[in-house]
């Protein structure tokens, strides 16, 4: 959604073109936040067409942080910008917040009434634009859909796989063999054995059984605190590099973080695990150990000074620190 080739530019213009590509990114973002909140005021959106923009935003996100890790930032570029692009800001955290209770209202207007605002295609609406297509789905796009990145299989990857096959596939006007057959297309082949035995006239069912799967909250926590474990009891802070696959686990917990009922509580538990393996002079603060969302974005940052002073050093003496070091 957001990649582009970097190896053909020169550093320097990599590096403009990097900051005016991410910064259009962050505009497009809040874009996207705000003409939600406005179509929710006209009250022509329902609860499935509202959380689908927000998984977009929170896709325009991911892909966005994926993209920042091929760029040619440096360590202190980059930390500002991943604090902006992960929507982390106190102005995303508020409008993203107010979206989210904005639609939970509607979820619980349905639940009382049995009813709620016209859905998308009662008001003759489909993604802001006049429904022009049968039974007012989209049109299938063959292009968006083979330039698709299919899900690599792994959990922290499935709620951007969704958002966009929902976007390009789910949503649109081809029957349901088709469907399940652009699913199964775009899986791997762990994931696809997982849609044995389902065909055109269960493609619901299909999609009931994957999400109930890949949107558990418990596996997908197996699934990062596997990672986490993966770099052993403490991290090498004189490794960049590790601390840099370390700090993407981190991010990818933040970002998932969206998709589950209940956040807050999965954000500690990921947090508490990643500060064991850090060591005490790092400097983390104890006060915010009940917050996993302000706890996570501290280690990030304390991360992201530590890859600075390591570059800085590298350039100073011109070696590059990779032994197996654990202090300071």
């Amino acid at each position: 959604m957001l990649t582009r080739s970097f190896s053909k530019k020169k550093k320097n213009d990599n590096m403009e073109y990097d900051n005016d590509y991410f910064e259009a990114v962050k505009d497009r973002m809040m874009e996207m936040m705000f003409e939600l909140d406005r179509d929710l005021d006209t009250d022509r959106l329902d609860e499935q067409e509202a959380r689908r923009r927000l998984d977009e935003i929170h896709e325009e996100s991911s892909e966005a942080l994926k993209a920042l890790k091929m760029s040619s930032l440096n360590a202190t570029e980059r930390r500002d910008m991943v604090f902006e692009l992960s929507l982390r800001s106190e102005t995303s955290k508020q409008v993203l917040r107010q979206l989210n209770e904005r639609v939970n209202l509607i979820a619980r207007r349905r639940e009382q009434t049995g009813s709620t605002a016209p859905t998308c295609e009662e008001a003759g609406l489909v993604n802001g634009t006049t429904n022009g297509s049968m039974n007012g789905m989209r049109k299938f796009d063959f292009q968006r859909y083979l330039n698709m990145k299919p899900f690599n299989g792994e959990f922290v990857d499935f709620p951007r796989f969704w958002s966009l096959f929902s976007l390009y596939v789910d949503q649109t006007e081809i029957d349901d063999a088709e469907k399940l057959e652009c699913l199964r297309d775009k899986m791997t082949d762990e994931a696809r054995k997982k849609l044995r035995g389902f065909n055109e006239r269960t493609y619901a069912k299909a999609k009931s059984h994957i999400h109930s799967y890949y949107f558990s909250e418990h596996r997908m926590e197996q699934e990062i605190m596997k990672r986490i474990k993966e770099f052993g009891f403490s991290l090498r802070m004189k490794n960049k590099d590790e601390i840099m696959n370390f700090v993407d686990v981190l991010n990818s917990a933040l970002v998932s973080s969206g998709t589950l009922k209940d956040p807050e509580n999965f954000l500690v538990r990921i947090a508490e695990a990643a500060e064991t393996r850090l060591p005490d002079w790092l400097g983390l603060d104890d006060n915010l150990s009940q917050n996993g969302y302000a706890m996570l974005e501290r280690i990030i940052e304390l991360l992201y000074a530590r890859i600075e002073r390591i570059e800085k050093r590298e350039k100073e003496t011109g070696y590059i620190f990779e032994d197996q070091d654990r202090n300071n």
